[in-house]
C-alpha cells in the first residue's frame, strides 16, 4: 500500500499546477482608428523618452551653470593670488633695499673705524679718544 501512496502523491503534485493555471485573456486586436496597441506603446515610449531628455537637459544646464560659477570663482582666486604675490614681492623688494642700505652703512662705518685706528696708531691722540663710528651715522 505504501508504493501506491507515493505514486498518488506524485501524480497529485504534478496535476496541481495544471489545475491552478488560469487562462490569460487574448491581446486586444489593433484598433483601426488609433493605430492599435503598437501606436499607443510607441506614443508612451516617445513621451517617456521626451521626459528623460528634458531631465537630462535640465541636469546638463545645472552642471554648466555650476561650471560657469566655478570658472568665475577660479578666475577670482587666481587674481587674488596674483595680488598677494605682487604684494609679497613688493615687501621683499623693500626688505632687500633696506638690507642693502644697512649693509652699506655698516661697511662705511668699518672703513671709518679702520681709518680711525690707523690714525690712532700713527700718533693722533684725538683719533684715539674719538668714539667708535656708529653705522647709524652712515645711514
Amino acid at each position: 500500500m505504501r508504493p501506491y501512496l507515493s505514486l498518488f502523491a506524485t501524480v497529485s503534485l504534478l496535476a496541481a499546477p495544471a489545475f491552478a493555471q488560469t487562462a490569460m485573456p487574448p491581446a486586444p486586436p489593433p484598433d483601426a482608428v488609433t493605430g492599435g496597441t503598437a501606436a499607443s506603446t510607441a506614443n508612451a515610449n516617445r513621451q517617456a523618452a521626451d521626459a528623460i531628455d528634458a531631465r537630462e537637459d535640465a541636469a546638463i544646464a545645472r552642471v554648466n551653470a555650476i561650471n560657469a560659477a566655478s570658472a568665475d570663482q577660479y578666475a577670482i582666486d587666481m587674481a587674488n593670488y596674483d595680488t598677494a604675490v605682487r604684494a609679497q614681492h613688493a615687501e621683499q623688494v623693500a626688505q632687500m633695499m633696506r638690507y642693502r642700505h644697512q649693509r652699506r652703512a655698516y661697511a662705511d662705518a668699518m672703513v671709518a673705524w679702520r681709518a680711525q685706528v690707523a690714525a690712532c696708531k700713527a700718533g693722533n691722540n684725538a683719533a684715539c679718544r674719538a668714539p667708535t663710528p656708529d653705522p647709524a651715522a652712515f645711514w
